[in-house]
């Protein structure tokens, strides 16, 4: 979604660019029907992961401990490619596409 918000808005890179509701609201945000099981099933996961990142930022700014941050942070990048794909997946991506908006 960054990428293509920033390919459609003329303020993205600016310094204090403003997010505008005429801007976001062009964003091609998929909301399965719901006779779409598998669309729902996989917005459910991307909405279980991204609370799941949510929980470990969280614990993130409570651990002391070197070992413990390593774990917690591996975690999170895992969670976020599992987010990419599952968010792949609802839309569709060739892979293709995908290597279109994956940072290089």
């Amino acid at each position: 979604m960054n990428w293509y918000y920033q390919t459609l808005n003329p303020e993205a890179g600016e310094a204090l660019a403003e997010v505008k509701k005429s801007n976001v609201a062009v964003l091609p945000i998929l909301v399965p029907a719901a006779s779409d099981g598998i669309r729902n099933a996989l917005a459910v996961q991307v909405s279980e992961s991204v609370s799941a990142i949510m929980e470990l930022n969280n614990r993130l700014a409570g651990t002391k401990t070197p070992d413990e941050v390593t774990r917690l942070v591996r975690r999170r990048e895992a969670t976020d490619r599992r987010i990419d794909q599952l968010v792949y997946e609802l839309y569709g991506l060739t892979d293709a596409e995908v290597a279109i908006v994956e940072p290089t």
